[in-house]
């Protein structure tokens, strides 16, 4: 019974026209998802779990970093999030002592006055 609720409330939360008015209700306080504003049954928390989740992975479909496929089924979207999750963690950036002070990456910053830029024309 439970996981009949949460297939319709994944097959909710992936359509476009959840997905716009969650996108929109972000930018538009007065748009709102539910009558009630406040004490969300765990029915409307697991609904907005999902809405955040199906936006992150339709996000990753339009960045070209996942393709449609993944939206089949259930299992490819999981798997891929599982995956994405993991691989986020293990990336974590370079971090280099100079100078005293910690660098991390490796971009660095220069100012230029303009007397300076002036001196080299």
């Amino acid at each position: 019974m439970i996981n009949d609720v949460y297939k319709y409330l994944r097959l909710l939360a992936r359509s476009n026209y959840f997905q716009n008015l969650y996108s929109l209700s972000k930018d538009m306080p007065s748009l709102r998802l539910f009558e009630n504003e406040r004490d969300f049954t765990d029915i409307q928390m697991s609904f907005i779990r999902f809405l955040n989740y199906y936006s992150s992975v339709l996000l990753d479909i339009a960045l070209g970093d996942v393709d449609e496929l993944v939206l089949d089924n259930d299992i490819y979207t999981d798997s891929y999030m599982l995956y994405k999750t993991k691989k986020d963690k293990n990336i974590t950036p370079k971090m280099n002592i100079k100078n005293d002070r910690e660098v991390i990456g490796g971009s660095k910053w220069i100012f230029k006055s303009k007397m300076n830029q002036k001196k080299n024309q």
